[in-house]
């Protein structure tokens, strides 16, 4: 009877030591999630996603394009913003990329900011001009954004966004179907193909990057063959 009596007080210690130590877990967990802050989605991601899964910011914008980024806070800490004057390592891009002045890199409060709108959110603004340089894809936009609170301290979760800016081509408007030689040619007309943009610091049409049409309802065979600049029937 004694042996059992000590077995079972052995066994009640050992699970209530294994209940505390998960019970101090779970306390652990979450005052580790109370007490820090990460972004967690995008609100409005941009319409256009390129090929490689880049969304597509437009340098066509009046001043500026604001991406709504969601934030877990539930101790609604205040934090540091990527303003004019403010230091650089809240937002940083991979080396080579260039403000819009195209000799340093990307500068707050000029080429793009990083402002808190509400505890559950921040903004991530692109400036026009650092846009309208980084036009056709030609600079790899993707931010890794690194919170901190107003008090100094850093949260540890980096978060990564995959940008470029290209313009979305204009849309087509039929004009006709016209044959010349062997060939019937499908007419369109592209509107705003004279609008132009300071690409890398030089003034060029901003569509001057397209390079074909494709052509829906052909094979793989048949498109590569005519390249999408017209179909034979």
């Amino acid at each position: 009877m004694c042996k059992k009596l000590f077995f079972l007080i052995i066994s009640l210690a050992f699970i209530l030591s294994a209940c505390n130590q998960f019970l101090a877990n779970i306390e652990t967990d979450l005052a580790y999630w109370a007490s820090t802050v990460q972004i967690t989605d995008i609100e409005n991601p941009p319409a256009e996603i390129d090929e490689n899964g880049y969304f597509c910011l437009p340098s066509t914008v009046a001043n500026e394009q604001k991406i709504i980024l969601k934030l877990i806070n539930p101790q609604k800490y205040e934090l540091k913003e990527a303003v004019l004057g403010s230091s650089s390592d809240i937002v940083l891009f991979e080396s080579g990329v260039k403000g819009r002045d195209g000799t340093s890199p990307p500068k707050p409060g000029v080429d793009y900011e990083l402002k808190q709108t509400a505890p559950d959110r921040v903004e991530l603004i692109y400036k026009r001009d650092f846009l309208e340089y980084s036009e056709w894809g030609s600079q790899d936009l993707s931010p890794k954004i690194t919170l901190y609170g107003k008090d100094g301290r850093k949260f540890e979760q980096s978060y990564n966004l995959k940008l470029k800016a290209n313009t979305k081509p204009p849309a087509l408007e039929y004009k006709g179907l016209y044959k010349s030689g062997g060939y019937y040619v499908l007419c369109f007309k592209a509107k705003n193909m004279t609008d132009m943009a300071k690409v890398q610091g030089v003034n060029q049409p901003l569509h001057k990057d397209i390079a074909y049409l494709w052509v829906s309802g052909l094979d793989s065979r048949e498109q590569d063959k005519h390249y999408g600049r017209y179909c034979r029937f």
